[in-house]
């Protein structure tokens, strides 16, 4: 058990967001679960709960295995690696993320696409030159949404290159049900950090804001300070997750209408009140820049950063804090 009063660096190897919570004379407790879904991740209960700590990275763990692709054993990878017409029973977790996924697909203007993964797997992969236009086209053509069916928890593909990457979508939701399990065993406040994708939950007992800490455009100092009630608080940005291609950076996001990397904005931050929603509209921001406000759920803001220190946000998005 401590006494809080801290500050937490978040996202150092994927997301872009510097959080710090002060929360005076409260008591909490923490753990720091190693290896999770590929990047850190971070627990705060406040009170007495240490039991909770456990419990919900065994939670954590559990929809990990279920929603993984580099596990080879996982759920979602049976789907990847099956064969064409063969049924894959999947558990509830993979069906829901699916579901929606595939939503997000059309709610976005179809750039949130978890079946691009062929092509997003030939810029990953590329090291001293880009993919041909061909090469990528040839392989957007090996995977999309009308070579899948879901039904209970059946999945089956019409072709075996069919395949499907979740991790713009999987964060945020595992993050949800964390807190869902905190929450319904007694947590009263906390927060729950995967890879940068965060969301706080109930209030400290001074009844102050928390405050969140937005990095600049380049990653290298804050830009901002923003202070939020509870709520999802998502950012997406190529600073320390890209693609070094010949000597050349390009951004880890990759746009499926043009099986490009995206270069409209360097960093996304989205707020809300759940993290698989921001998390999602982290991503299809960097692809869709200010034309995507128009598109946002009700509730959600938006926070776009560019390299040169200018900045754009919805009209709800907080009050910024330069001081």
């Amino acid at each position: 058990m401590k006494r809080l009063c801290f500050v937490l660096l978040v996202g150092v190897f994927v997301y872009l967001i510097v959080y710090s919570i002060c929360a005076k004379s409260q008591m909490f407790v923490e753990s720091y679960p190693r290896a999770i879904m590929g990047t850190s991740c971070h627990v705060v209960v406040y009170g007495e709960q240490e039991a909770l700590l456990g419990g919900v990275e065994k939670c954590i763990r559990q929809y990990e295995l279920e929603l993984s692709t580099w596990i080879e054993r996982s759920a979602l990878s049976r789907v990847n690696s099956a064969t064409a017409d063969e049924r894959v029973s999947v558990p509830a977790s993979v069906v829901t993320v699916l579901n929606m996924a595939k939503s997000f697909f059309s709610e976005t203007g179809q750039v949130f696409d978890v079946t691009c993964t062929p092509v997003f797997q030939l810029w990953a992969q590329a090291v001293d030159e880009t993919p041909s236009m061909k090469v990528l086209e040839q392989a957007r053509k090996q995977s999309d949404w009308g070579m899948f069916e879901i039904a209970d928890k059946i999945i089956t593909k019409n072709k075996k290159s069919a395949c499907l990457e979740v991790g713009g979508i999987a964060k945020g939701w595992v993050i949800d049900q964390a807190v869902s399990y905190l929450e319904e065993n007694g947590a009263e406040a906390g927060l729950v950090d995967i890879g940068g994708d965060l969301r706080l939950f109930g209030q400290s007992d001074t009844e102050e804001k928390w405050p969140v800490q937005i990095m600049n455009a380049r990653g290298d100092e804050v830009f901002a300070t923003i202070y939020l009630d509870a709520c999802a608080v998502c950012t997406s940005g190529n600073y320390f997750r890209y693609s070094m291609i010949n000597e050349k950076k390009y951004s880890h996001i990759i746009d499926p209408r043009t099986l490009l990397p995206a270069d409209v904005v360097p960093s996304v931050t989205i707020i809300g009140k759940e993290a698989v929603c921001a998390d999602v509209w982290a991503t299809a921001l960097s692809i869709l820049g200010e034309g995507g406000f128009a598109l946002l759920p009700q509730g959600y803001e938006a926070l776009l950063l560019f390299e040169d220190g200018s900045s754009k946000k919805t009209k709800g998005f907080p009050s910024l804090d330069y001081n």
